[in-house]
């Protein structure tokens, strides 16, 4: 939609060595959300996260409640690890979050349209 910003991503957190692992984070505008457009934007930050960085592994945390984030990660492979209490603290107050991990092999062999199996 022209140059309009709807949403971002971000990789952070990243540790290099022998951990390779990053964090990443997004938002989008409430007006745009249920689309695909995040899905995509997290499957092309993954492809980067991989590809370009050379990173093992990514991580990610929702809101227990937003289930909308928690599809985006699952459409791009990630597996819940668990609840996390108390995990970040939002408005003053500490929220508990699910926790979604990607490897760099699972998401080659989705990338690849093989099952993926655990």
């Amino acid at each position: 939609r022209g140059n309009e910003l709807i949403g971002k991503v971000r990789i952070s957190n990243i540790i290099p060595g022998s951990f390779r692992n990053g964090t990443i984070g997004y938002a989008l505008s409430q007006q745009y959300l249920n689309n695909g457009y995040m899905s995509e934007a997290v499957g092309l930050i993954c492809r980067y996260a991989f590809e370009e960085i050379g990173l093992h592994r990514l991580e990610a945390s929702t809101l227990l409640d937003n289930i909308s984030s928690q599809r985006v990660l699952q459409n791009n492979g990630f597996v819940c690890l668990g609840l996390n209490k108390k995990y970040l603290q939002i408005n003053g107050k500490w929220q508990d979050h699910y926790t979604y991990y990607l490897l760099q092999e699972d998401w080659e062999t989705a990338m690849s349209g093989t099952v993926v199996s655990e």
